[in-house]
């Protein structure tokens, strides 16, 4: 897309300063990956995991095996790796510790001054201003190979041969329609007397 194109040179652009930071080839391989740049995405992405596996340097890592490749073990390979991998650099509060995703002249939780700094937090916490791993944009997998005729085959062999299953002789007559089961005795056919009395509809339907 001609906007990816763009975006991606304006990153270029951004990271020419400090182009060897792992935060750089993270930002160039997130927007190779928009751009559809499969080689470029990859490069950048095995710089960054050789210095740091992160869990956005995982995460990017799986959204490229699905949109390359399709490969669904893969993808679940780097999801697994990016829901235990250490957290990224975040805006820490160096007097409570807390974790906050933008930066802020106030820390959010102890609204100390000028205490927020970059760096990667001691161990994983919840980013206050950022969603959790799990509201992360779900990966599609391809659909499963249609089951093939050996499958077929294995799955008959399991199951075996269909058994015959031996009714009771009442249960055949009934099933048959003896005459003795089907048709009403005499006693049990309504009488006139039983009848209804005709109604004034169809009494005037008879006139």
């Amino acid at each position: 897309p001609a906007d990816a194109m763009a975006w991606l040179k304006d990153v270029q652009k951004l990271v020419a300063g400090n182009a060897n930071h792992a935060d750089s080839h993270l930002a160039l391989a997130e927007a190779a990956l928009d751009a559809r740049l499969w080689g470029q995405a990859r490069s950048h992405l095995e710089v960054a995991l050789a210095e740091r596996q992160s869990a956005r340097a995982c995460y990017l890592r799986a959204q490229l095996e699905e949109a390359e490749k399709g490969d669904a073990a893969a993808v679940r390979e780097w999801l697994a790796r990016a829901a235990t991998a250490e957290p990224d650099p975040a805006y820490v509060c160096e007097s409570c510790g807390a974790v906050s995703a933008d930066w802020h002249p106030h820390c959010p939780r102890c609204h100390g001054f000028d205490s927020l700094e970059w760096r990667a937090p001691d161990h994983a916490v919840e980013v206050i201003g950022a969603p959790a791993f799990a509201a992360l944009p779900a990966i599609s997998a391809p659909d499963p190979k249609p089951a093939g005729r050996a499958d077929k085959a294995a799955k008959e062999a399991i199951a075996g041969p269909p058994v015959a299953i031996d009714r009771p002789e009442d249960e055949d007559d009934e099933k048959a329609g003896t005459p003795g089961a089907a048709e009403p005795q005499d006693d049990d056919k309504p009488s006139d007397e039983d009848k209804p009395p005709p109604t004034v509809d169809a009494a005037r339907r008879q006139v």
